[in-house]
């Protein structure tokens, strides 16, 4: 048992400098992972959409401006009477001109529209919500990921010293049989099984290292960065480790019924692309040419538009806009569905894990004494090779058993918190 307790003991002591613990590799990832930083940056696009579709209330003012060059003479600006100061040179006394420039100010302003403007605006700002919730449940579901993930590499480094453990102890009863060999007090084949043993052992640290670099792998990968040279110095959980925020609230679940908001926004904006409009522009031009003093023009037009037939354009789009609608209200009934289910699986989850950490603690236990007496049968002579060797991998599988299961139990617990909303990203 002392071999177990001073790996142990060894590993959770190692230096502080380089470690990584379980809050910086949330914290990493939260500031490094592309989902993240996508999920963000997504929320951030649909926030402007929502600032340019309320925008649209304001109209628009342009500054204009061309430049046109023509075949022959035409009239600087449109024809009116006051252009005809002296009736007797007629049409000689217009603006004529072949190259000519005008530009000015251009003004528009919705005055009447239906209401379409703003419920596209209180749709886009529903969906500019919700994208923003998403991104929130993009960093709960990266940072159980990332918790899962750490306590699995502690894990498998716990089985890992284990194995280690393992393989010098058989390399021990190697030589120790070796030994007994040469004086004729065991047979061959008893030496023989101890080697197999312990090649079987080796091979088992192996998988379990290769397990390791590929969990340190993602590990990684969820931090946004690659594994350092040597793999990542993991520091085990502190009784100060930060908790899960006690709000909660699940993202996902608000980000459904806000885009089931903004659904309904969208087919509020298809019924009144039914109502009129009414416009007003208002337009202010220079008019400049060679020779000819620079002339000013201005018009203000009011524009009233009646939908009367489109086709049936309109009917589809509406038509389109309320199924679009009921199928973002039955999202939002799935995903209530979804968490109750995976509300009664965490409860599971926690109970099992709980029992499978009782199992290996008990596991453990007996591993380490059935090796140490069958270790004392086998040196006093009275033991069997096989009921040692047995033995032996039974320690091995207890060890790592109860690690597995501790380190279950915890994730069990996170699974719990983010099923009922509580924030495991750190703030």
């Amino acid at each position: 048992m002392w071999r177990w307790s001073s790996l142990i003991i060894l590993l959770v002591a190692l230096p502080a400098t380089g470690q990584l613990t379980i809050g910086d590799a949330v914290r990493r990832a939260m500031e490094a992972n592309p989902r993240v930083a996508s999920s963000h940056l997504d929320a951030s696009a649909t926030r402007q959409r929502a600032t340019s579709a309320g925008a649209r209330r304001w109209g628009s003012v342009d500054a204009i401006a061309s430049w046109n060059s023509y075949d022959a003479n035409r009239l600087l600006l449109p024809i009116s009477l006051s252009l005809f100061a002296n009736p007797a040179l007629g049409m000689q006394q217009l603006p004529w001109a072949t190259e000519q420039m005008h530009y000015g100010v251009a003004v528009q302003l919705p005055i009447l529209d239906a209401g379409k403007i703003t419920e596209s605006s209180r749709s886009a700002r529903a969906s500019a919500a919700g994208a923003e919730d998403s991104a929130l449940q993009t960093e709960d579901d990266i940072a159980l990921s990332v918790r899962t993930t750490f306590r699995n590499a502690l894990a498998l480094k716990h089985a890992l010293a284990a194995a280690d453990a393992h393989v010098a102890a058989l390399d021990r009863d190697l030589q120790d049989a070796d030994l007994r060999l040469g004086v004729g007090s065991w047979a061959p084949l008893d030496a023989e099984k101890v080697r197999f043993a312990a090649a079987g052992a080796k091979a088992e640290r192996a998988g379990i290292l290769a397990q390791l670099r590929a969990t340190e792998a993602l590990l990684g990968s969820l931090m946004g960065e690659r594994v350092p040279e040597g793999g990542y110095v993991l520091a085990e959980e502190s009784a100060d480790e930060d908790p899960p925020s006690g709000a909660t609230a699940r993202h996902d679940l608000l980000a459904a019924k806000k885009l089931a908001d903004a659904a309904s926004h969208r087919e509020l904006q298809a019924k009144k692309e039914f109502g009129p409009e009414v416009g007003a522009a208002f337009l202010f031009q220079q008019h400049r040419a060679s020779g000819i003093r620079a002339m000013d023009t201005h018009d203000f037009t009011l524009s009233i538009r009646l939908p009367l037939f489109d086709g049936g354009a309109r009917l589809s789009a509406l038509r389109d806009a309320r199924d679009a609608r009921l199928a973002a209200q039955e999202r939002v009934r799935a995903k209530e569905l979804e968490i109750a289910a995976q509300t009664a699986d965490a409860e599971a989850k926690v109970e099992a894990a709980r029992a499978q950490l009782e199992a290996g603690t008990a596991q453990r236990k007996l591993g380490s004494e059935v090796a140490r007496v069958e270790k004392l049968k086998l040196d006093q002579g009275v033991g069997r090779i096989e009921d040692y060797l047995t033995a032996r991998a039974n320690e091995l599988r207890g060890e790592t058993a109860y690690w597995q299961a501790l380190y279950a139990v915890r994730n069990a617990r996170d699974y719990q918190d983010y099923v009922a909303g509580r924030r495991l990203a750190h703030e």
